[in-house]
């Protein structure tokens, strides 16, 4: 089982604390709020994962910028 955690409303330092008293096989991932320059602090907090929506795709984007914006994202996750 999977949790998400509103990353606009909480911070790394707060879902260091939740992983700290859940199970420890529990994936906890982010969403809201995520873009690239933001995943680094959240990952060393344990984040397992993210759920990113309107960062990646809004209607009107082309996709160019919806590949490149996917790129972003998957060179930020593998940093």
């Amino acid at each position: 089982m999977r949790s998400a955690v509103p990353a606009e409303a909480l911070t790394p330092a707060a879902l260091a604390a939740l992983l700290a008293v859940l199970p420890p096989a529990t994936p906890v991932l982010p969403v809201g709020g995520i873009d690239p320059a933001a995943m680094a602090p959240w990952r060393a907090a344990g984040a397992a994962g993210f759920g990113i929506g309107g960062a990646l795709y809004k209607a009107g984007r082309g996709p160019d910028e919806v590949r490149q914006r996917a790129r972003a994202f998957a060179k930020a996750w593998a940093s």
